[in-house]
């Protein structure tokens, strides 16, 4: 330990530094300071661990400086000194926490009676913050060690996870509800990136799962928007669902609130550990048999409406499709899921997705245009998988479809052909940043399929051509400007100064520089 003695009276600091053995009372090092800015500066410069100081100080008065660095360090245990036994010091030293208030001339035994008060009340604090260390680190621990087990047995089984259970406490007895709680909006949509959501949702979950006996024991994100809750019942009937269900119910519209994102959640029936991978599988496939979802909590014990999901007629919306109708169509397909929302199942919405893609890849097929290159890129991908989770994600699936399809169809029956478009578009462009699948996704066709068309009818490559349009450039700025070498290159599309240097060379025979100086207009 080091302690701080604080007087502007260099005699007074002298007299503490040799009134007591400060070795013994077990400190390393005694500092002094003569002014209150003095002790600020070495407490941020030094360990100090009890402060000695005089009230009456030139410059600014001893108990102020106590006050304000009992706000930074409020476990700092501090003695204060003074000539006066005023009223309103000692007033003042209990608001702030003063340990000891000692008149001067401080008696050698009280004085040391004080700094051993302040040093227990030192070792008390120290011991608490270990001992509040510890604590945190062991719910961090057990919270890491409780989402691992509990991953691992909504995965998988719980074999193998024995010594753990024990580990955390569980018995056969112990009776757990598990609750899936399902974002039904895409990632992407909500504008959140995936780490931020994950993040975003447990903290949530334990927020508002907690009551007066239920206990959010664990939230962990198992499956692409899907988190598992482990609720553990602390007292009351297992059976009473009642309170889980306002909190989850809350839950959904604070969800829906701050982070914007329509959230469902199923709960099964408690059980114990070993048997909650079956329980888990049937919150599953209640919530994949519910599309109609979004904000409700739903029980694996729910009676699913009797009526049964009627297909659409295609033969009118693939009339809509042929008109070029696609606002009209997409109206239709959210017209049809809205009303068939309750009865709407995911076997069902996987058997829509292949209507729909059958529906438009027959269209396509017919106008002789290769589905593949419409729907072979990320996004197309991405939300064909997440078609059949919700309505709103089926619905965008068939937004693009249609979307993408119709616009594909209208350009290839307009009189500009696919080089001819991109041979106009890189006119106007061509010192931009560009990649093949960028002018490809301009044509609808795929990047190979671009390139092997544009070297058939104009004789270059797309590269070679980008190239030659950035060299005429070149030359109209060097011929026709003032502008620097470098910055020409920069204004027409090369990052390096080398480079342009060197591919002008190669078209034109000569360096930048040359050119310049033979064809710059005076």
């Amino acid at each position: 330990m080091n302690l701080l003695l604080v007087d502007d009276d260099v005699p007074v600091l002298q007299d503490l530094q040799q009134k007591l053995n400060w070795h013994a009372l077990g400190f390393e090092r005694v500092f002094t300071a003569q002014s209150a800015f003095e002790a600020t500066r070495l407490l941020g410069q030094l360990p100090v661990h009890i402060v000695v100081c005089d009230i009456e100080m030139p410059g600014r008065n001893g108990l102020d400086f106590l006050a304000e660095l009992h706000m930074e360090h409020p476990e700092l245990p501090c003695i204060v000194l003074t000539s006066y036994a005023r009223f309103e010091y000692a007033q003042k030293a209990v608001q702030i926490g003063i340990v000891e208030y000692l008149l001067k001339p401080v008696d050698a035994s009280a004085f040391e009676a004080a700094v051993r008060k302040a040093i227990n009340l030192y070792e008390q604090h120290t011991q608490a913050n270990a001992e509040r260390r510890y604590s945190q680190y062991w719910l961090d621990e057990q919270r890491n060690a409780s989402e691992y087990f509990w991953l691992k047995t909504a995965s998988s089984s719980t074999a193998g996870l024995h010594g753990l259970s024990e580990k955390l406490g569980y018995t056969p007895d112990t009776l757990f509800i598990p609750v899936i709680i399902e974002a039904l909006t895409s990632v992407s949509l909500s504008g959140w990136d995936a780490s931020m959501l994950e993040y975003a949702v447990k903290n949530i979950c334990y927020e508002f799962l907690e009551n007066e006996y239920l206990f959010p024991h664990c939230v962990v994100q198992f499956a692409n928007r899907r988190w598992l809750a482990i609720i553990s019942v602390t007292q009351g009937p297992a059976t009473d669902s009642a309170p889980l269900d306002e909190r989850l119910a809350e839950l959904c519209l604070v969800a829906q609130d701050t982070i914007q994102l329509n959230i469902c959640c199923g709960v099964g029936i408690a059980s114990p550990y070993t048997q909650m991978q079956e329980t888990i599988q049937d919150v599953l496939t209640l919530l994949n048999d519910r599309i109609d979802r979004a904000g409700c909590v739903l029980h694996t014990g729910d009676i699913r409406p009797t009526a049964a999901y009627q297909t659409p007629e295609i033969s009118f919306w693939e009339t809509l499709l042929c008109a070029g109708d696609g606002p009209t169509l997409v109206r239709q397909i959210e017209q049809h899921l809205r009303e068939h929302a309750a009865v709407l199942t995911q076997a069902a919405m996987l058997s829509f997705r292949q209507d729909i893609a059958q529906m438009v890849y027959t269209y396509l097929k017919q106008q002789q245009i290769h589905a593949h290159r419409l729907f072979g890129d990320k996004e197309s991908n991405r939300l064909y998988l997440a078609a059949p989770c919700s309505i709103e994600d089926m619905l965008a699936y068939c937004r693009l479809l249609v979307t993408r399809s119709i616009e594909y169809t209208n350009f290839f029956e307009s009189k500009a052909s696919v080089v001819d478009t991109v041979r106009s578009y890189l006119d106007v462009h061509f010192s931009e940043n560009l990649q093949r699948s960028d002018l490809a996704g301009i044509v609808y066709v795929s990047p190979d399929y671009l390139s092997r068309l544009f070297k058939k009818e104009t004789g270059r490559s797309l590269m070679q051509y980008i190239t030659n349009k950035r060299i005429e450039a070149a030359c109209r700025l060097l011929s026709e400007s003032s502008l620097p070498i470098n910055a020409v290159a920069m204004q027409v599309g090369f990052q390096s100064f080398a480079y342009f240097s060197k591919v002008f060379r190669e078209a034109k025979g000569i360096t930048p520089i040359t050119w310049r100086k033979k064809h710059q207009i005076k």
